[in-house]
């Protein structure tokens, strides 16, 4: 099984290096889909943490983080382009 698993990686390769010529105009929004993806799941997995803990000191730290993070998102947008 092992030797079969490893015959496969030339293959799986070549075949990797003609798509991605195929695809290489499409690939920042398979990169958008990819990014909102991960974030979906990050936000899932956190929100029921954060209704836990329902206090003014807890809810103002949890907006305060959101916009830091996506300041930080916007500046690095602005700073690279």
């Amino acid at each position: 099984m092992n030797l079969l698993s490893a015959l496969a990686t030339l293959p799986g390769g070549l075949l990797g290096y003609v798509a991605l010529q195929a695809i290489e105009p499409h690939i920042p929004y398979l990169l958008a889909i990819a990014a909102a993806s991960f974030l979906y799941i990050a936000t899932v997995d956190l929100a029921p943490i954060l209704h836990h803990e329902s206090g003014f000191k807890e809810s103002l730290s949890q907006m305060a983080g959101l916009l830091l993070g996506t300041g930080t998102i916007s500046l690095l947008h602005h700073l690279l382009r």
